[in-house]
């Protein structure tokens, strides 16, 4: 699998190989199902978004907390996946973190910040759902919000109009069918 990206079967053997629980896994399931739904509406990389979103949280073998993002991001590094896909998986927290916010949080120095589309389709769709229950945009900002993170909140909301403006039409119109 060296700089390529995985398939789905070298995904889910990536995610056995590391022990990821298997609720994490079927959450990215339904990650990539939704992203894959929203990826086809704006011609996005249908092969990046899978591995992306099936591979999002692999860091989750590890731990819970924020930092799963970027040690997922280093096992794929460590199995010479593609760039795009280990991007994908330290930048789709929330909706991505500023470097006030990286320094804030003690994260490790890094880009977190969604830039591309497969990264933005799969970070949004990663918001969209919860467990593997579908949930409206305005539910995880409403959330986020009542956190005290009104930023991570503004920029839920503008991803997540910025991806309906691409699309053409509401995610959350779009995801309901």
């Amino acid at each position: 699998m060296s700089s390529k990206i995985p398939s789905e079967e070298d995904c889910v053997q990536l995610l056995r190989f590391y022990h990821v629980p298997q609720n994490v896994i079927d959450h990215s399931f339904k990650v990539m199902a939704v992203a894959i739904k929203i990826a086809e509406r704006c011609n996005a990389d249908s092969s990046l978004i899978t591995a992306g979103a099936l591979l999002h949280d692999i860091g989750r073998s590890k731990t819970h907390g924020l930092l799963h993002a970027s040690y997922g991001a280093d096992l794929l590094n460590n199995q010479g996946i593609s760039d795009s896909v280990i991007n994908i998986v330290r930048k789709h927290t929330g909706a991505g973190f500023t470097p006030d916010e990286v320094q804030k949080l003690n994260l490790p120095q890094a880009d977190y910040m969604p830039s591309t589309l497969e990264e933005k389709i799969v970070c949004h769709a990663d918001n969209l759902v919860s467990g593997t229950i579908l949930v409206k945009s305005k539910n995880k900002i409403d959330k986020e919000r009542s956190k005290g993170h009104e930023s991570t909140a503004d920029r839920i909301q503008a991803m997540h109009n910025e991806l309906s403006s691409l699309c053409g039409i509401d995610l959350d119109l779009l995801l309901s069918d």
